[in-house]
């Protein structure tokens, strides 16, 4: 059971499409963005991005095993805190400095993008669509994809980082009306 079931397709370009509108401008991104630079953006460096993504996605599992742990109320209560932490981790604007000296190391680079997208806003978004719509292959895939998509194209979008901060703060209002407009809807 689900708040909102949907099917496959829809769900799949939803989470494609939220995953990276969220992820733009991230620390993750401004990471990524600087590793490349150091370590060239070669096929091995579109895997270690890839599996970030991935690593990030699998939120959408956690959201599965909720809608089959918890129902009605609580599920809603859920949807609505994970909305409400994204909202609060796009208004938190951090520094990303690189490293003085940049790594070589493809794993390490893995390791710090997965680290950085984990405790972003992208998995709570895709936690709680997960919950909303009942769909978590879909979420999953299409978070993934989005993600990659959202950190690979991001840099040459925004150049300057007064950009990321603006769409940032603008995007966090969005997912705020999100968990109102979640609570009102909700059949009481």
């Amino acid at each position: 059971m689900s708040l909102y079931p949907q099917t496959f397709a829809p769900t799949l370009a939803m989470a494609l499409v939220v995953g990276g509108l969220i992820v733009f401008g991230s620390r993750a991104e401004r990471l990524a963005s600087g590793l490349g630079r150091s370590l060239g953006k070669s096929l091995p460096f579109v895997a270690s991005l890839l599996a970030a993504a991935i690593v990030s996605a699998s939120s959408a599992t956690l959201g599965h095993l909720a809608l089959r742990a918890f129902s009605g109320e609580l599920l809603l209560v859920l949807t609505a805190g994970a909305l409400f932490l994204a909202g609060i981790r796009l208004l938190i604007w951090s520094e990303q400095r690189l490293p003085a000296e940049p790594t070589r190391s493809l794993g390490a680079a893995t390791l710090a993008l997965s680290g950085l997208l984990v405790f972003d806003a992208a998995p709570l978004v895709l936690f709680a669509l997960t919950m909303m719509t009942g769909q978590p292959v879909a979420i999953a895939i299409g978070g993934m994809l989005g993600i990659a998509a959202g950190i690979a194209l991001s840099r040459p979008i925004a150049a300057k980082d007064r950009v990321r901060i603006r769409y940032r703060f603008a995007l966090a209002p969005v997912l705020f009306a999100s968990v109102a407009a979640a609570i009102t809807a909700f059949p009481a």
